[in-house]
């Protein structure tokens, strides 16, 4: 079946036709819609670069895949190190087609050295063991993100937090634990950065 469709007084037309069913990103439908609400919110920024946007997608759906595979498969069992958690979201993300050899580690970014990093879009990875992470603990960390991104020129970063506490109840679905916060510089105004938050459930 095919539509006409007519525009008036547009200079330029974005169309983008999305189903997880035949297309999927992630690999689990709910991670995938979640992703097209963050993408839609990013769009309203100003003066956001295209290739930027969709490399911090692909990697977004790299991330947000193996939260889900996390909670249906109990990957992270016991004791996790943030350097082997590291060294294993490597290879996992890696083995995505779509991000491959372009996954970088330990580039160096505003004065420190970031965990790893897609096409200039910066991933921090953390392991919290003591307690189950919540809000407070996203707040904490989502600063030396926001640092890495801008210090590297970017308006899209990632944070992931591992949360390894041992869990005596049924965990949420796997979009709770994928949300999008926006912060500005110290005077609120200015272009805002994207960060993008995946926390991965284990034990």
């Amino acid at each position: 079946k095919t539509n006409d469709i007519t525009t008036e007084g547009q200079r330029h037309l974005s169309v983008r036709c999305f189903d997880p069913k035949s297309d999927p990103q992630s690999g689990y439908e709910q991670v995938d819609q979640k992703l097209v609400t963050i993408r839609d919110q990013a769009r309203r920024y100003p003066a956001v670069n295209d290739a930027e946007l969709n490399a911090f997608l692909v990697l977004m759906a790299g991330v947000g895949g193996i939260a889900g595979q996390s909670l249906q498969d109990n990957l992270f069992k016991g004791e996790w190190k943030e350097a082997l958690f590291q060294k294993d979201m490597v290879a996992r993300l890696r083995s995505r087609p779509s991000i491959g050899s372009a996954l970088e580690e330990h580039p160096h970014a505003s004065g420190g050295i970031t965990d790893l990093s897609f096409l200039g879009v910066r991933l921090e990875l953390k392991a919290i063991s003591d307690h189950p992470v919540t809000r407070a603990d996203v707040e904490n960390h989502l600063p030396q993100t926001v640092q890495y991104v801008t210090g590297s020129d970017k308006r899209f970063g990632i944070l992931c937090i591992l949360d390894i506490h041992p869990k005596t109840a049924a965990s949420g679905s796997v979009a709770d634990d994928i949300t999008f916060e926006a912060r500005t510089g110290p005077s609120g105004d200015g272009l805002p950065i994207g960060i993008g938050v995946v926390i991965i459930r284990g034990n």
